[in-house]
């Protein structure tokens, strides 16, 4: 959604994105009406081997 997101800003906690050399997701929800995008990631970095999985829900 690169039309959408633009940017972001970490705002609090340690995050190491150098794990990340790709990622699989999906899309869970995406409501313009309810102003409401939810995706997980399914692959990538630990995610797949010490994470089941990664949601993240975002309401704008």
């Amino acid at each position: 959604m690169p039309e959408v997101i633009a940017s972001y800003q970490l705002l609090q906690g340690d995050v190491a994105f150098e794990a990340f050399t790709y990622v699989k997701d999906w899309v869970d929800i995406m409501d313009d009406e309810k102003h409401v995008f939810k995706y997980t990631v399914i692959k990538g970095g630990e995610i797949g081997s010490k994470l089941k999985s990664y949601s993240s829900e975002i309401q704008f």
